[in-house]
C-alpha cells in the first residue's frame, strides 16, 4: 500500500486503541507509524497532524516536556500548509503542556486561542472538549478559579451542542414528515388523475359505442327503407300485371 493509505490505517489504529483505553505501547507505536508514513509521503499537513496526535499521546501519559516539543514541531508545519485542524490541535497541546510545566498563564492563553480557532471553524465539539481539557489541567495546576471558569464554558458549549443537535434532529424529522406527506399527496393525486382518466376513457368508449350503434341504426333504417321500396314496387308491378290480365280476360271471347 502507498504511504498515505498506511498513514490512515495506523491513525485509525491509534484512535481505536486510545478510545478503548488500550495498551499505551500499542497506541504509541500506532501514532509513530502513522507519522513515519506521512513523512514518507511528503505530506506536511498530515505530518503536522501526526505530530500533534503524538504530542497529545505524551500529554495524556504525563510527559509534558515531550508533548511540548512535538507540538512545537507541528505548529509551523500546520501554519505553512494552512491546516487549521492541525494548528488547533498543536496550539491546544502547547497550552496544556505549558500549564503542566508550571507556565499557567502562558499555557492558558494558548489553550484558549486554540479553542477560539475551533469555534471559528464551527468545530464546536472540539471547542467543548478543549474547555474540558483546559479545566482539568488548570485544576491540577492549582488554578481553581480558572478551572471553574473553563468548566462553565464547557457546560455552556455542551448545552449549545445539545440544542443544535436537538434542533437538527427536529428539522430532519420535520423534513421526513413533509417528504412523506408530499409522497402521500402525490400518490393521492396520481390515483385521482388515474380515476379521472379512466372515467374519461369510459365516457369516450360509451360515446364511441353509442355512435357505432347510431350508425348501425341509420344503416338498418336505410336498408329497411330500400327493402320497403322494393316491396312496394313489386306490389305495384304485381297489381299492374293483375289488372292487365283482368282486362285481357274481359276482352277475350
Amino acid at each position: 500500500p502507498d504511504p498515505m493509505t498506511l498513514n490512515q490505517v495506523y491513525t485509525m489504529r491509534g484512535i481505536v486503541h486510545t478510545d478503548d483505553g488500550g495498551d499505551p505501547a500499542v497506541v504509541l507505536q500506532a501514532w509513530s507509524d502513522a507519522l513515519d508514513q506521512a513523512t514518507r509521503a511528503g505530506a506536511d499537513a498530515v505530518r503536522a497532524l501526526g505530530l500533534a496526535n503524538l504530542a497529545d499521546y505524551h500529554l495524556r501519559q504525563c510527559h509534558p516536556a515531550r508533548a511540548l516539543e512535538l507540538a512545537e514541531q507541528a505548529l509551523p508545519l500546520a501554519r505553512a500548509t494552512r491546516s487549521l485542524t492541525a494548528e488547533g490541535a498543536a496550539r491546544s497541546n502547547i497550552g496544556l503542556a505549558k500549564i503542566a510545566l508550571g507556565k499557567v498563564a502562558e499555557g492558558r492563553a494558548e489553550a484558549r486561542a486554540a479553542i477560539t480557532l475551533d469555534e471559528q471553524q464551527g468545530a464546536l465539539a472540539y471547542a467543548a472538549d478543549g474547555w474540558l481539557d483546559l479545566g482539568r489541567f488548570l485544576e491540577r495546576a492549582g488554578d481553581l478559579p480558572g478551572a471553574v471558569a473553563a468548566f462553565r464554558e464547557h457546560r455552556r458549549a455542551r448545552d449549545r451542542l445539545l440544542r443544535d443537535e436537538t434542533r437538527k434532529l427536529l428539522l430532519e424529522a420535520q423534513e421526513r414528515q413533509d417528504a412523506e406527506q408530499r409522497a402521500r399527496d402525490i400518490e393521492l393525486l396520481n390515483r385521482d388523475n388515474a380515476l379521472k382518466a379512466e372515467q374519461v376513457h369510459q365516457q369516450s368508449l360509451a360515446l364511441t359505442l353509442w355512435s357505432a350503434l347510431g350508425g348501425c341504426i341509420v344503416v338498418s333504417l336505410g336498408l329497411l327503407y330500400q327493402a320497403f321500396r322494393r316491396v312496394r314496387r313489386a306490389n305495384e308491378a304485381l297489381a299492374h300485371s293483375n289488372a292487365s290480365l283482368k282486362r285481357q280476360s274481359e276482352t277475350d271471347p
